[in-house]
């Protein structure tokens, strides 16, 4: 594999974000596919994150931080999908029936426990991710999924629709719950 001989400093990425002069155009991807990088690297990063095993999953994210870092990116994105700790979630992904239908469902979701199972959830990895950065190199990213995409996932996008007419205060609802449920993700 073909490397740059870049030395990685995030802060290029940074000062190009605020239109300043840097002194090579920064690489910038959203994410990556782990068939690019098996391609690159032979090596499936994607694979070993989130083993339980946070031996298995250091070597992960190192392999990860590698990739990004040989094809001379200065950052490597990541996110830690909040789609992932939804009780009843899949209905964006995995095309099953939301888990909230009706006001009682929305009542009875457990919206407060959303920061601290993100938290129970992702932390370890938060962590190993971010120690195993190479001298110079941040991440950019953070929660993944939107406010959109998590309410879409814990309901479903047709019956959002219908919902969205049936009960216009339900809908706000949604958006209301998972907003403030993902601002205290942010804010901790």
């Amino acid at each position: 594999m073909k490397t740059y001989q870049n030395a990685p400093d995030w802060r290029n990425l940074a000062r190009a974000a605020r239109n300043e002069w840097v002194p090579h155009v920064p690489l910038y991807e959203h994410i990556i596919g782990a068939k690019v990088i098996y391609e690159i690297t032979g090596n499936r990063p994607y694979d070993g994150m989130f083993s339980p095993d946070m031996a298995q999953s250091r070597e992960s994210f190192q392999q990860y931080w590698d990739f990004w870092r040989c094809m001379g990116y200065d950052t490597a994105s990541m996110e830690f999908a909040f789609t992932g700790i939804l009780p009843g979630a899949g209905a964006l992904g995995g095309h099953k029936e939301g888990a909230i239908q009706t006001r009682e469902d929305f009542e009875r979701y457990p919206w407060e426990e959303l920061p601290d199972r993100f938290f129970e959830r992702y932390a370890p990895y938060i962590r190993a991710f971010s120690e195993t950065a190479p001298p110079g190199m941040m991440a950019v990213g953070g929660v993944g999924n939107g406010v959109f995409e998590s309410v879409q996932d814990i309901v479903g996008y047709m019956d959002l629709c219908f919902i969205r007419e049936d009960d216009p205060e339900l809908y706000a609802g949604l958006f209301q719950r998972m907003g403030e449920a993902q601002c205290a993700v942010w804010k901790r």
